[in-house]
């Protein structure tokens, strides 16, 4: 199958042209060619408009550079890592690789990763903050660019603070008592019809680390280990009981039913809480499936504590024959105008800021909402880098978090349970 033939399947077939991307991709091997082209083996996961700009993007690259082709394979999330593990084992990793961040370190660590840092001269990263770069970074030396980044936020229903006859709080300058006296009257204002506030908030990691962070503390430290102590973790898990006993969250068990759903079955998606909790790259899918004006808050109490989370990686294989080949393809995914320009911000909010302005005008003003949101934070130290079989965090987190709104366990407990259990899982990693 041809590059040129690839890309010009209609884009209501590209469900089958995944699966004849993958089928043309037997092997993962880079090659040369007599007259000295090189063919890179790419792959990724995402949904069917990323794989329509991603292609796209590739498209692009090979006009750009007609001595390099890429040869993509793509895959679900849920498939894509027990394919990536098994072509590892095999000595088969593909040349260009779309890396989560909850799995960077363990590829990192097990030396098949290329090191970026060895090709600083094919990268301009004159346009990114030094904690975009710390993020992509293990053990000291760079291995991975972020496609995008996420920031956390609260989300304010501005519809529902009307109706409640509430105004937008001052978000650089309220306090978490601010938030729990905003959240019960917004909860009384509703009766019943709505509340102040339910999310994923005390059950995900977003919130947990920025918490911690408001703190002076990490979830985990430099060298992988868990650094949290318990007793900034039992306080999390209190203010989550605060939330629930003042009446600004639906009771316990409604709240429970609102976990692990779909993003447009999430309360504030379907308009039964004033405020949410979500990553801002989130906002235009909020918006649409919600239909009401909304509105990006800081986390109280925040400033300098903010974060970039990292929606996805792009990393090579170490055992590429074409290091310099895989670098341009890297750089050109996340620093050029062309690439930008056809995937905009569904991989995540540009983190080159050269970018960013480039495309900004091109966005929804939704879209835009949420770049400025970015821009007008605070932003700490970057993230430690989850260490290997950390993505056990959330599931531990979820079910200590579930206990604790039930009354089953204090959070003085809780937080000493989910501690022993993330550092044993860590420890087996």
């Amino acid at each position: 199958m041809t590059a040129r033939f690839r890309r010009t399947v209609a884009a209501s077939a590209l469900a089958a042209v995944a699966v004849m991307l993958t089928a043309c991709s037997d092997t993962t091997d880079s090659t040369s060619g007599e007259d000295g082209a090189i063919t890179l083996t790419m792959t990724w996961w995402g949904n069917d408009t990323r794989l329509e700009n991603t292609l796209a993007i590739i498209d692009a690259f090979e006009q750009a550079h007609p001595d390099i082709t890429i040869e993509p394979t793509y895959s679900d999330y849920s498939g894509y890592w027990d394919k990536l593990a098994t072509q590892t084992a095999a000595d088969d990793t593909p040349d260009i690789v779309q890396m989560d961040e909850i799995y960077l370190s363990t590829y990192a660590r097990q030396g098949v990763l290329l090191d970026l840092s060895a090709l600083e001269d094919q990268f301009d990263l004159s346009g990114y903050p030094q904690s975009a770069i710390d993020s992509g970074s293990v053990d000291g030396t760079l291995y991975a660019l972020a496609s995008g980044a996420a920031s956390y936020a609260f989300v304010a229903n501005t519809g529902l603070f009307q109706q409640a006859g509430v105004e937008i709080p001052d978000d650089t300058t309220w306090t978490w008592d601010d938030f729990l006296a905003l959240t019960k009257q917004l909860s009384e204002k509703g009766g019943g019809d709505y509340y102040g506030f339910a999310s994923s908030f005390g059950y995900d990691e977003g919130s947990l680390r920025l918490w911690l962070r408001e703190q002076g503390e990490t979830l985990f430290d430099a060298d992988g280990q868990v650094a949290a102590s318990e007793d900034a973790v039992a306080g999390f898990f209190d203010y989550l009981t605060q939330l629930v006993e003042n009446g600004s969250t639906p009771p316990a068990s409604t709240l429970q039913e609102g976990q692990g759903v779909g993003l447009s079955e999430t309360f504030l998606a379907t308009n039964r809480v004033a405020i949410g909790s979500f990553w801002n790259s989130q906002l235009s899918a909020l918006s649409d499936a919600s239909g009401s004006p909304l509105q990006l808050l800081r986390f109280p109490e925040s400033q300098g504590s903010d974060y970039l989370k990292p929606s996805s990686f792009w990393v090579g294989s170490g055992r590429t024959d074409h290091p310099e080949a895989v670098a341009q393809f890297i750089d050109f995914m996340v620093n050029s105008e062309e690439a930008a320009d056809l995937q905009l911000t569904e991989r995540g909010i540009p983190l080159n800021e050269n970018v960013r302005a480039h495309i900004a005008p091109k966005l929804s003003e939704v879209d835009q909402a949420a770049v400025e949101y970015m821009d007008g934070l605070e932003l700490g130290d970057a993230e430690p880098v989850t260490p290997p079989n950390g993505s056990q965090l959330v599931p531990i987190l979820s079910r200590y978090a579930e206990q604790v709104v039930f009354g089953q366990t204090s959070p003085q407990d809780a937080a000493a349970g989910f501690l022993g259990e993330l550092g044993d899982a860590i420890a087996n990693g």
